[in-house]
């Protein structure tokens, strides 16, 4: 949860993340061209994945994504692509309490965002 500190000028979120630096959460802005028609340099986006120790540990822990682009921005958190062990337990844990999952993507909250 986001919570204001006692500084006005100062946000505390998820402690777990302090010290991590910009540039080990945010994408590079040139496109990969080799394989598609758009030979455009840059990405039309900003993307960042804030994650435990940066994006290189999205394999080992779930995280925030953030997507800035006209019409398109997008704030998501949870597990990007998972290893195989993580992704079963992950199903698993949906599988034993189903209610409580579809509890969660039915809120109110959840559809709207």
């Amino acid at each position: 949860m986001l919570k204001l500190a006692s500084s006005p000028d100062k946000i505390d979120f998820e402690p777990i993340l302090k010290g991590l630096e910009v540039k080990s959460c945010v994408y590079r802005i040139n496109r990969d061209i080799r394989f598609s028609n758009d030979k455009s340099p840059y990405k039309s986006h900003l993307g960042a994945f804030i994650v435990r120790g940066g994006k290189k540990n999205g394999d080992k822990f779930a995280g925030y994504y953030i997507h800035i682009e006209p019409e398109k921005s997008i704030i998501a958190g949870g597990a990007y692509m998972p290893p195989a062990p993580w992704l079963s337990a992950i199903r698993e844990k949906i599988g034993e309490e189903p209610n409580e999952f579809i509890k969660i993507i039915n809120s109110k909250d959840f559809v709207k965002y």
